[in-house]
């Protein structure tokens, strides 16, 4: 800390221990002093260069070390899985103790487990980065003919011969073919789907209404109260809460409660909250 530190400077010092923060600038930024600060709690390098401009400030450029989240999901080979290993597996497990709580949850959960163990033994699966522009017909064929056909047209751009060009348009036609093929397979297998009966009816839906671009969800209509309109999830959630309790509420607590004729030979004398 410097001598001349104030009162601010001070108190920023305490946020950086007190949150883990590092401060990455060690080289001056204007003249001999740092005025220009970075800190944070990442892996990160920090270099200065020349001011841009007329600015009298030196340029002062940060590289983060941080991989990039790609939402992945696992892809069951099932074409190459040991269906006899896994017949043998789930003939031996102890499905009587699977099955012994009381409580259906927990029947659910050994019958989960089992499977889902016998599954990772005997069935080979991979990761795949799962994209959200990815169009539902897009499979491993397509993936494959589209990252050929991009690394030849980064060839061709580099290197404009005919060979290349010749190389390029030939992938091209391939990822058309093959893009067509996967459509027409995926159609296929929607109609065989929405056809045969085998969907239940919640999942026929969903795919009806998926496949012509509506929402599963319908929405809660706007509620209007005393001229004002509700119209998100939570103004409804709260409007609900204050409504709910007053309508539980007597006009006079104090009031006895009215003779009812009791329709049965039974009667409860006292009710005690």
């Amino acid at each position: 800390m410097s001598r001349t530190t104030d009162a601010a400077g001070r108190r920023t010092l305490e946020m950086c221990n007190a949150l883990g923060l590092t401060h990455l600038v060690k080289e001056p930024t204007r003249e001999d002093q740092i005025l220009d600060l970075v800190m944070t709690d990442l892996d990160a390098t920090c270099t200065t260069h020349a001011g841009l401009g007329t600015s009298d400030h030196h340029t002062v450029f940060v590289k983060l070390n941080v991989s990039l989240y790609r939402d992945k999901r696992k892809v069951w080979q099932y074409d190459k899985a040991d269906y006899w290993g896994m017949r043998g597996f789930l003939a031996s497990a102890d499905w009587s103790r699977a099955f012994k709580p009381e409580d259906p949850e927990d029947v659910c959960t050994n019958v989960t487990n089992i499977i889902t163990d016998a599954m990772e033994i005997y069935i080979p699966g991979k990761l795949v980065s799962k994209k959200t522009g990815d169009k539902v017909w897009f499979d491993d064929h397509c993936k494959r003919a589209a990252t050929k056909k991009r690394r030849l047209f980064r060839k061709l751009k580099k290197k404009n011969t005919k060979e290349n060009k010749d190389k390029f348009t030939e992938a091209r036609k391939e990822y058309n073919h093959v893009e067509k093929v996967a459509k027409r397979r995926y159609n296929n297998k929607l109609k065989k789907e929405l056809s045969d009966g085998s969907l239940s009816s919640k999942k026929w839906w969903n795919t009806v209404n998926t496949t012509s671009g509506k929402s599963t969800r319908a929405d809660t209509l706007v509620l209007k109260d005393e001229h004002q309109a509700y119209t998100s999830a939570k103004d409804k959630a709260e409007k609900f809460c204050q409504t709910f309790p007053t309508k539980c509420q007597l006009d006079n607590a104090e009031e006895p409660a009215p003779q009812v004729q009791n329709s049965t030979a039974y009667s409860k004398e006292q009710n005690s909250l």
